[in-house]
């Protein structure tokens, strides 16, 4: 008898010890390998989230600093914009301001001064003035040299210089110039 309750003993405890290893087994497939995954999963998300992140933080640098380039621009266009004469009430300030203070300083005479008409594009006004004029050679370098530097003569379009041969020997000191320009130009506003 004693025996048998060792048999039964030994047997109770095998099948207790199956039963903790099974317990144990279950609960590494189901409990604890899927965390396992999971967490190497969230390991995985959040490297890659880091690295979108860091991506995120360079397209917001490059953002900004488009932002900052961008109120440059704007500010220097607002001046720009700031210098340009009216459509509606200055449309002839590029040809009187031409025809009088530039070319007297300069010394040359304008034979035709005449703007085209004014074509919308966007919130301005473009046109095209046409010169015509001549003096001397000097004269007409200073004349453009001025037209050069004055404000919002957006570009030079064409630019025709004539001189005439004279005959004689003084017939090219101080030669005689003929010029043909036309400017494009903007105004701002209706007109």
């Amino acid at each position: 008898m004693h025996d048998a309750v060792k048999k039964r003993l030994r047997m109770v405890n095998v099948v207790g010890a199956a039963v903790v290893v099974l317990m144990l087994v279950v609960s590494a497939a189901f409990g604890v390998y899927p965390l396992v995954i999971k967490g190497q999963e969230n390991i995985r998300d959040t490297q890659a989230t880091k690295e979108h992140n860091a991506e995120l933080k360079v397209l917001e640098d490059a953002r900004q600093q488009s932002e900052r380039e961008f109120e440059v621009t704007r500010k220097r266009l607002a001046a720009r914009e700031a210098d340009l004469p009216s459509a509606k009430d200055e449309r002839s300030y590029y040809s009187d301001l031409i025809s009088t203070k530039i070319s007297s300083d300069a010394g040359v005479q304008i034979t035709k001064n005449d703007l085209s008409v004014l074509t919308g594009w966007h919130e301005y006004k473009v046109g095209t003035l046409e010169l015509d004029g001549l003096g001397s050679w000097d004269q007409c370098i200073k004349f453009l040299t001025a037209i050069h530097e004055m404000k919002g003569l957006a570009r030079l379009d064409t630019l025709r210089l004539d001189v005439p041969s004279r005959a004689g020997s003084d017939g090219y000191r101080d030669p005689e110039c003929h010029f043909r320009i036309s400017i494009s130009t903007f105004f701002k506003g209706e007109g």
